[in-house]
């Protein structure tokens, strides 16, 4: 395989960073972009022999593409610094041959709640595509939500990635909080202003977008919960834009 650079961007993360370096120590080289850490998050990656850049927030997808453009290596492998790259996806990624035909691969993400796997579905796994090459793809610059747009094609890498995404509901409900006010500015930016049925109708559709049509109901009371939570996020999203917009 060409070399890889893996990317991570950080803000105050130096509880869970350490960890995710620890996972990709084979790498050819780890880029840090910190955008403004008040605690330990630019210490703990230096130690880890991490490259580090301090810069302002442009939003995740802005971050993540600036990331790719400090790297050295054409060959990029994005990751969360609340993330984990599995020993037999290490594997796979360094077993690839030296030069893919695929534009970008994507991985099996297994996802963590509380420190604990989620074991039921849809929430158990996902499937995200991170190693691509810097030439054919780039992440779109939505402020919330921003995913890997590839020119070409994506294969699939054996192995897994581990997810610790919330350390708990408090962390879920605040972090679902940061992301609706992200959602409302990216709407008020693009021209959307408040309409009736936002704070009923879509709500309402949320719920069954993700009870019904996502499946949340196999996962029980859990996934009741978190079901009840998305439409709880969509309400305050347009509740925010309504204040915004007044």
């Amino acid at each position: 395989m060409r070399p890889v650079s893996v990317t991570i961007i950080a803000r105050d993360e130096e509880g869970r960073i350490g960890a995710a370096l620890s996972s990709v120590a084979w790498a050819d080289e780890v880029v840090v972009v910190d955008s403004g850490s008040s605690d330990l998050t630019v210490e703990v990656a230096r130690s880890a022999g991490a490259r580090v850049v301090q810069e302002g927030w442009r939003g995740y997808g802005a971050q993540k593409n600036r990331a790719a453009e400090l790297a050295a290596h054409d060959w990029v492998l994005s990751l969360d610094a609340d993330e984990r790259v599995g020993a037999d996806l290490a594997l796979a990624i360094q077993s690839l041959a030296d030069r893919p035909a695929e534009a970008a691969f994507e991985v099996r993400r297994s996802n963590h709640f509380a420190g604990r796997p989620i074991r039921t579905w849809p929430w158990a796994w996902d499937l995200t595509t991170r190693l691509y090459d810097r030439r054919r793809g780039s992440f779109d610059e939505g402020m919330v939500h921003e995913s890997l747009r590839p020119n070409g094609r994506v294969g699939r890498l054996e192995g897994v990635l581990h997810h610790f995404s919330y350390r708990g509901w408090d962390d879920y409900l605040a972090r679902q909080e940061h992301y609706a006010r992200l959602g409302a500015e990216q709407a008020m930016a693009t021209g959307r202003r408040p309409r009736p049925g936002d704070l009923t109708l879509r709500p309402a559709a949320s719920f069954l977008r993700h009870y019904l049509g996502r499946g949340y109901l196999l996962g029980g009371a859990h996934g009741l919960r978190l079901a009840l939570a998305a439409a709880r996020g969509t309400r305050r999203r347009y509740e925010i834009l309504r204040t915004i917009a007044s």
